[in-house]
């Protein structure tokens, strides 16, 4: 996939591991001719103040006349590789194309996980108490186990973990005074 993009008549796919590590080093160092490391189409790698190294895709969205330019961070080097921060930028593009805010794309993908994941608050607290168990006598189990499912897990049992906001414990604990 080197050379030139379809999308565009700039040169993109310029990089290589050796020049990402010699450039990584040299910015390290402070000897560096540049602050970012570019590869064409948008994407580039950024030392942060911490020191590490990041990817980014820089891109523009909405009307032609009112053009807004957002930076999508994809994640670190070595983490993320030349070819994973590639595929990225490519998906950025194929985002951008459909006329969705990439960003935006991230954000209801995390909601949807958040949403999906199995990690609720109530096998949360059942594997809780099954840890517990083994040190506590069995009528406390037993009492704590009660409660548990009488008090909390009605309110919170069913949501994700993520997903629970202190105002919710909040309310959880009104409802048992």
């Amino acid at each position: 996939m080197r050379g030139k993009a379809a999308y565009s008549g700039r040169s993109t796919n310029k990089l290589s591991d050796r020049a990402i590590r010699a450039f990584i080093a040299n910015a390290r160092a402070g000897t560096a001719a540049q602050k970012k490391l570019s590869d064409g189409g948008g994407l580039y790698l950024v030392l942060t103040a911490a020191g590490s190294p990041v990817w980014r895709v820089k891109y523009r969205i909405g009307p032609p006349n009112e053009l807004i330019e957002r930076v999508h961070s994809i994640g670190p080097y070595p983490s993320v590789s030349l070819d994973g921060a590639l595929a990225a930028r490519e998906a950025v593009k194929a985002h951008l194309r459909e006329g969705r805010d990439p960003m935006q794309v991230r954000r209801q993908n995390r909601a949807a996980a958040v949403a999906s994941s199995s990690t609720t608050f109530g096998t949360v607290a059942d594997e809780w108490l099954a840890h517990r168990k083994k040190d506590w006598s069995g009528v406390h189990f037993e009492k704590s186990r009660q409660a548990l499912e009488r008090d909390v897990v009605p309110l919170l049992g069913k949501l994700p973990i993520a997903a629970i906001e202190p105002a919710m414990v909040a309310r959880a604990i009104e409802a048992i005074a």
